[in-house]
């Protein structure tokens, strides 16, 4: 009887492992945006599969060498159902918006390097990295069914833990380091500094719920 329950426990765990979500690594794809402090007329577009965007040729004598940027329309980063879709404008109440054709679920601003994170079970992420004074990260995904989410900003994880207060360049505040994937778990380390020097570090998990299709938060202080 002991060795048919040690069989049927090993199972479980070995069903387990087997049926839980793994993340593929991050895999850059493209970039959009405006550079901080830039002379441009509109947004730098690299990496897209797809773009209409109306270009500006770019020739002033700060550029270097002659270059296209965007300053309307559409670009799609990837190809078929999962592929990341995006709508911009530059100029006037400019806006950038991520999300599935149609179904735009996060709009950001600055200039924005962007991964793609793969996964076996149907899900696929893609996570925006903010290039500015401060470290910021936002990751949405579509799920199976075709919708698509707007799973972690930092911004909003910053006002819920430090006060809203973010490190900007050598600022107090909290800094996020890379996030890393591994199985299930999305892990953002993190350190606070005050007066130039690092107090505190830690990391945030954020583990796959299959049941609740969403991410639970755990912050772990080291």
């Amino acid at each position: 009887m002991k060795k048919i329950l040690g069989v049927v426990f090993l199972m479980m765990i070995f069903s387990a492992d087997c049926f839980a979500m793994t993340f593929s690594q991050p895999v850059e794809v493209g970039e959009i945006g405006f550079p901080i402090q830039s002379p441009y007329h509109g947004y730098v577009v690299k990496g897209a599969t797809y773009n209409d965007g109306v270009p500006y040729h770019e020739n002033g004598k700060f550029i270097g060498k002659p270059m296209t940027t965007y300053t309307k329309d559409t670009a799609r980063f990837g190809i078929g159902e999962d592929a990341l879709h995006c709508v911009y404008k530059y100029g006037d109440n400019p806006y950038i918006k991520f999300g599935g054709k149609n179904n735009c679920t996060i709009s950001i601003s600055g200039h924005n390097t962007i991964y793609k994170i793969s996964t076996d079970s149907g899900l696929t992420l893609y996570m925006m990295r903010l290039h500015s004074g401060t470290s910021h990260f936002d990751i949405i995904g579509r799920q199976k069914n075709g919708r698509w989410f707007y799973y972690i900003d930092t911004l909003k994880i910053s006002n819920i833990y430090f006060n809203g207060q973010e490190a900007y360049k050598s600022s107090d505040g909290v800094i996020y380091e890379e996030p890393k994937f591994q199985n299930d778990v999305i892990i953002i380390p993190y350190k606070y500094q005050s007066k130039f020097k690092i107090v505190a570090r830690g990391e945030f998990r954020f583990k796959w719920d299959e049941a609740a299709q969403w991410f639970g938060i755990e912050q772990i202080v080291y």
